[in-house]
């Protein structure tokens, strides 16, 4: 990984904007601007990580203080080296990610999120590439999500989903149809 190669992918539709709406929503301190300065810290503390020795670990360990203070203000929590590269969070507040997750790239959290085990079990959810997390989303225990799946809002994932292009809703998940219906 490059140094900032993450940074770069996360919150890509931020980089759309103009320069002067850009310049509005760091004086606003709009939640936007919250969000991408969250993912940024979350990306250094990685690369600092990787880096190792004395040094690294330093650097990462004064990122992951900063992250977290962010982070607590935002009501995020999000470990190191769990998401892949092309993070969106769409809304501050209450999105919890366990460390032993695994979470592909181009996911899409909306907030209200909670991903990782069930209480009982140690294992966590291993989520696919370009996963679009709704409102108030669930996904629980030791479960494996393929690629390209839509979770509804307030839906609770419970059960494998290995099939790709799919959505599903409902709690406990039901699968609402799939791409070759759509």
């Amino acid at each position: 990984m490059k140094k900032y190669e993450y940074t770069h992918s996360d919150m890509l539709f931020l980089k759309k904007l103009t320069k002067k709406e850009r310049i509005r929503l760091v004086l606003q301190k709009d939640h936007w601007m919250q969000l991408r300065r969250y993912c940024i810290r979350l990306r250094k503390e990685e690369y600092y990580y990787r880096i190792g020795g004395f040094w690294g670990h330093f650097l990462s360990l004064f990122w992951c203080r900063r992250k977290n203070s962010l982070g607590n203000k935002l009501g995020i929590y999000i470990p190191k080296n769990v998401v892949g590269p092309g993070l969106t969070i769409y809304h501050h507040g209450a999105v919890i990610i366990s460390g032993d997750a695994s979470i592909g790239y181009g996911c899409k959290l909306h907030g209200m999120n909670c991903i990782g085990n069930n209480g009982t079990s140690s294992g966590a959810p291993c989520i696919g590439n370009n996963v679009d997390i709704g409102v108030g989303a669930s996904v629980i225990g030791p479960i494996h999500l393929g690629n390209n799946v839509v979770i509804g809002a307030n839906a609770t994932v419970v059960h494998d989903c290995i099939y790709d292009d799919v959505t599903l809703i409902g709690t406990p998940e039901k699968i609402m149809r799939t791409k070759d219906t759509l």
